[in-house]
């Protein structure tokens, strides 16, 4: 039953990272939640340590959680690459303005004394 729901709960985590242009955010909420009910179940399948089967389960759980926490590791590099790129536009268009604000405060200030 765990190992089921489990499964079901990896796949969209891995079909949502191929999508062409997935909010970074939301694709780590969902990752986060989904760790989250399969630690739970984890824990659950954890408190019947005799059973063969549930200690079987509760591996494959565990390994799904490490599989989803990669996924969450690639996600946040990614999204702390485009916060940079996004860093480095925004100060380079800033620096772009400032020095077409200089020039354009010198060829003003110039233009009344020629």
């Amino acid at each position: 039953m765990y190992v089921a729901q489990a499964r079901q709960d990896a796949v969209p985590a891995a079909a949502g990272t191929d999508t062409l242009d997935p909010d970074p955010a939301e694709l780590i909420a969902q990752l986060s939640h989904r760790i989250l009910i399969l630690q739970q179940q984890a824990q659950s399948l954890a408190r019947f340590p005799a059973n063969k089967d549930g200690k079987q389960q509760r591996q494959l759980l565990q390994q799904q959680i490490r599989n989803l926490y990669q996924q969450l590791f690639v996600l946040e590099q990614q999204q702390a690459q485009q916060r940079r790129r996004s860093d480095n536009y925004l100060s380079m268009a800033l620096s772009m303005a400032a020095h077409a604000a200089h020039h354009h405060a010198h060829g003003v200030a110039l233009a009344p004394s020629v």
